[in-house]
C-alpha cells in the first residue's frame, strides 16, 4: 500500500502537468482561429518561441525573419509579441500607427521600481504620460535648462580629461580601462544636474551600485511577466522582495533629498537650482493640471541618463580603436575646430559633421536602450 502511494505521489505532478499542457495547446489552438495573424515560427509548450532566441536574441530574430518575413508573430511564454524587421514597416507602426504602439509591457521590474508607473519611460500611453511628458520636456529638457547646466558638462568633462592624462602618463604604455571613467564622469553630470552634487559625494558610491543593481534586476527573468498564472513563483523566489527592496532605498534616498531642498528653499540663499527645485516649485506653484510623482520623474532622469549615456561612449571609443582611419579623421576634425584653444566648446559641435554623423552610426550599431 505504501509503494501504491509512493507511485500516486510522484505521478500526480505528471498528470497536472500534462493537464496543463493539453489545456494550452487545445486553447492556443482556438483561440486565433478567427484572425488572419502574421507567419509564426513552430512553438513547444509552455515555453512558445523562448528557445529560439539564443544567446544573441537579435541575431535569432535576424534569422527567423529570413525564413517567417518582415513581420511575425512570436510567443514568448504566453506573451505574443510582434517582431519586425523591416525599416519601412517600423517607419509605418511608429509614424502612421504610432498611437496603436505607442504602449509599453507593464512589467513587474518596472511597475515597483519606477513607482507604480508614473514616470514616463513605463507609463501607459494617456492623459497622465502626455502631460507628464509634456512637463519633462518643456520645463526640465527644455534648450534654456540644457544651457542652464552647461557648467556641470564643462567641469566633469575637463576633470575626465584630467584623469585620463594623468592616467596615460603612470602607465607606460599601458592600455587604460576608460569604463570606471566614464561611469564616473556620467553619473557626476547627471546627480550635478538633478541634486546639485556628485555622487562620489555619497560614502562607499552608494548611487552607482544601486543604479547597478537595478539595471540588473530591470533584465532578470521574471515568471509573472511570461505566465502571469506563476506570478507566484517570483514572490518564492524572492525577485519580488529584491525588486521591494531597491525601491525602498530610492524611496529612503529621494525623501532625504526632498527635505535637504525644501529646507534650503526655505533659507532663501541664492544658489544654482537643479531639476528637484524644478519639480519642487511645479509642484508647489499649482501651474499645473494634474498631480505627479516627483520621485519617479526623479527615476527617470537618473536611469534614462546614467547608464545609457557612459554606455555609448565607450562603444563609440571601442569602436574607434578597432578603426583607426576613422579615429584619426575625427582627430584632425576636433584639432582643426579647437584650434590653438586645446579644447572644443559645445558651440563647436555644430561645426563637427563627421564627428556627428560618427555619433549616430554609433548609436545604431550599438542603441543603449530599446526604442
Amino acid at each position: 500500500m505504501w509503494q501504491q502511494l509512493q507511485s500516486n505521489i510522484f505521478l500526480l505532478p505528471l498528470l497536472l502537468l500534462s493537464a496543463y499542457i493539453l489545456f494550452s495547446l487545445t486553447r492556443s489552438s482556438s483561440s486565433g482561429k478567427n484572425y488572419k495573424l502574421p507567419p509564426s515560427p513552430p512553438t513547444l509548450p509552455l515555453i512558445g518561441n523562448l528557445h529560439q532566441l539564443g544567446k544573441f536574441p537579435h541575431r535569432s530574430l535576424r534569422d527567423l525573419s529570413k525564413k517567417y518575413g518582415d513581420i511575425m508573430l512570436m510567443h514568448f511564454g504566453k506573451l505574443p509579441t510582434l517582431v519586425v524587421s523591416s525599416a519601412e514597416l517600423a517607419k509605418d507602426m511608429m509614424k502612421n500607427q504610432d498611437i496603436g504602439f505607442s504602449g509599453r509591457p507593464q512589467t513587474t521590474a518596472a511597475t515597483i521600481l519606477f513607482f507604480d508607473g508614473y514616470n514616463v519611460a513605463f507609463a501607459p500611453y494617456g492623459e497622465y504620460w502626455r502631460k507628464a511628458r509634456k512637463v519633462v520636456v518643456l520645463e526640465l529638457l527644455s534648450l534654456k535648462r540644457v544651457q542652464q547646466f552647461q557648467y556641470a558638462r564643462v567641469e566633469e568633462c575637463a576633470e575626465l580629461v584630467s584623469k585620463i592624462r594623468k592616467a596615460s602618463a603612470s602607465t607606460n604604455g599601458v592600455p587604460i580601462n576608460l569604463g570606471p571613467l566614464l561611469v564616473s564622469t556620467s553619473n557626476n553630470i547627471i546627480c550635478r544636474c538633478v541634486l546639485g552634487q556628485k555622487f562620489e559625494d555619497k560614502e562607499d558610491n552608494w548611487f552607482e551600485k544601486v543604479i547597478k543593481e537595478l539595471m540588473v534586476q530591470m533584465m532578470t527573468f521574471s515568471f509573472g511577466d511570461f505566465y502571469p498564472s506563476l506570478k507566484w513563483v517570483d514572490r518564492a523566489r524572492g525577485y519580488i522582495a529584491r525588486l521591494k527592496s531597491i525601491r525602498r532605498e530610492f524611496d529612503g534616498f529621494y525623501d532625504k533629498l526632498i527635505d535637504e531642498h525644501k529646507a534650503a528653499q526655505k533659507d532663501g540663499k541664492p544658489r544654482k537650482k537643479d531639476i528637484v527645485d524644478l519639480l519642487l516649485d511645479l509642484e508647489k506653484d499649482g501651474s499645473l493640471d494634474f498631480e505627479f510623482n516627483v520621485k519617479a520623474l526623479m527615476q527617470d532622469m537618473f536611469v534614462g541618463g546614467s547608464d545609457t549615456s557612459w554606455t555609448s561612449m565607450l562603444w563609440l571609443m571601442s569602436e574607434l580603436s578597432q578603426n583607426p582611419r576613422v579615429m584619426k579623421k575625427v582627430q584632425e576634425e576636433v584639432r582643426r575646430v579647437a584650434g590653438k584653444r586645446g579644447y572644443v566648446d559645445e558651440s563647436d559641435i555644430k561645426e563637427m559633421k563627421y564627428l556627428s554623423c560618427v555619433i549616430t552610426e554609433n548609436l545604431r550599431l550599438h542603441p543603449p536602450a530599446p526604442l
